[in-house]
C-alpha cells in the first residue's frame, strides 16, 4: 500500500512538473516603455546626435546618444524648462525631424526649436500647456505637427501662446 501511494504520489509530482516546463519557452511580454521625466527623445534624418548643451536646460545633461537616428537625451533631475541660451536649445538643427518632451515641462523658450526646417513632429505630454515664448518654431517645416494630450484640447486651443500654432495640433492619447 505504502509503494501504490508513493508511486501515485510521484508520478502526480512528475506529471506536474512536466505540465511547468510546456510554459517555460513563452516569453514574458515586454514591459510598456515607459517616458522618463528626464528624458528627452529625438529623431534625426542623418542618424547623428544633436548637438546640444546643458545651459539651455534647467538640468545637466548626463548623456546625449544616438542609434541610427533615435536619440536620447538624458538629464540629472527631472526637466522643467527649455531655457534660451547662445540661440536656443535646438536652435538650426537641420537634421532633427521629431522630438518627444517629458510631461514635466512647463517653460519653453525663445528660439528653441527655431530653424529646424526638417522637424516634422513636436510631442508636447504636458497636460498643463507649457509657457511658450514667441519664436520657438520660427522658420520650421510647413508640415510641422504638435502632438499634445487629447485629455487636454481645451486648454491648448485657448492658451494664447499657443493660438498661433493651433492648426497644427494633432491631438492624440499618450
Amino acid at each position: 500500500m505504502k509503494k501504490i501511494l508513493f508511486l501515485l504520489l510521484f508520478s502526480a509530482t512528475i506529471f506536474l512538473f512536466n505540465s511547468c516546463d510546456t510554459y517555460a519557452d513563452v516569453p514574458e511580454p515586454e514591459p510598456e516603455p515607459e517616458l522618463i521625466n528626464n528624458t528627452i527623445t529625438y529623431k534625426t534624418d542623418d542618424w547623428r546626435a544633436v548637438n546640444v548643451s546643458s545651459d539651455n536646460f534647467d538640468a545637466n545633461i548626463i548623456s546625449n546618444t544616438c542609434n541610427q537616428g533615435n536619440g536620447v537625451i538624458i538629464f540629472d533631475k527631472e526637466l522643467t524648462r527649455i531655457d534660451y541660451y547662445y540661440g536656443g536649445a535646438f536652435y538650426d538643427k537641420d537634421n532633427l525631424i521629431s522630438i518627444d518632451l517629458p510631461q514635466t515641462i512647463t517653460h519653453i523658450e525663445e528660439y528653441c526649436l527655431c530653424n529646424c526646417n526638417r522637424l516634422e513632429a513636436v510631442y508636447i505630454r504636458s497636460t498643463v500647456p507649457p509657457v511658450l515664448a514667441d519664436n520657438v518654431f520660427s522658420n520650421s517645416s510647413d508640415n510641422l505637427k504638435i502632438y499634445v494630450p487629447a485629455s487636454s484640447k481645451t486648454a491648448y486651443e485657448n492658451a494664447s501662446d499657443w493660438a498661433k500654432y493651433k492648426d497644427r495640433f494633432v491631438f492624440t492619447n499618450y
